[in-house]
């Protein structure tokens, strides 16, 4: 009996590796939701503190966007992710899709180290989810609506940054000013991602 071609394994693949990725979301979401619930206890050991990394305990570069100030702060991300997979869908599951990942939590870490160094503490998957979006609407700059949706981010970071912006609008709901700086990190580095891969494509 011929074996099935290539071609006709490629799709079922695909969704087999669709539907690890919605797998992969959920449980992402219900890991997020349960530090959130456990912050009190977690947060100690597991937040960005500027001066715990300095001390040697680096894990933190990784581990501060997984744990939140609140549940709140916590519900807020959730639902960043929900509206992520609603609009792009889920990301295939693969080994390169978790590298990538891990490169935006790296990132991002590594830039409040270097270039923000005011930040004495972070705490939130803001700034990663800031680098997914950014990430999926360069990958997809082609279409319309994908571009007009990367230049609002652009716009939104740029002003985040401005002297006059406000980084306690949200204080009422987590309790904390928002760090700007990680959105902006985790965003570049999710573009800067997007074009790695879409020059290793066409090589």
């Amino acid at each position: 009996m011929p074996r099935p071609s290539a071609s006709i394994n490629e799709p079922a693949m695909a969704t087999r590796q669709r539907q690890r990725g919605y797998l992969h979301c959920a449980v992402a979401v219900t890991a997020l939701g349960c530090l959130g619930f456990f912050g009190d206890t977690l947060n100690p050991a597991l937040e960005y503190n500027r001066a715990a990394v300095a001390s040697g305990q680096w894990w933190r570069l990784l581990s501060g966007h997984l744990v939140h100030l609140n549940i709140m702060h916590s519900a807020l991300n959730v639902l960043g992710i929900v509206l992520c997979v609603l609009v792009f869908g889920a990301p295939r599951a693969s080994f390169s899709g978790l590298l990538g990942l891990l490169a935006v939590f790296l990132f991002t870490g590594l830039g409040l180290w270097f270039l923000s160094p005011e930040v004495e503490y972070y705490l939130g998957f803001s700034g990663v989810l800031h680098g997914i979006l950014a990430y999926a609407l360069t990958s997809t700059v082609n279409r319309p609506w994908h571009a007009l949706g990367l230049l609002g981010v652009a716009i939104k970071l740029a002003y985040e940054q401005l002297s006059h912006f406000n980084p306690l609008y949200l204080q009422a709901w987590i309790g904390d000013a928002v760090v700007v700086d990680a959105h902006l990190y985790g965003a570049l580095s999710g573009a800067l991602l997007a074009c790695v891969g879409y020059s290793l494509k066409r090589k």
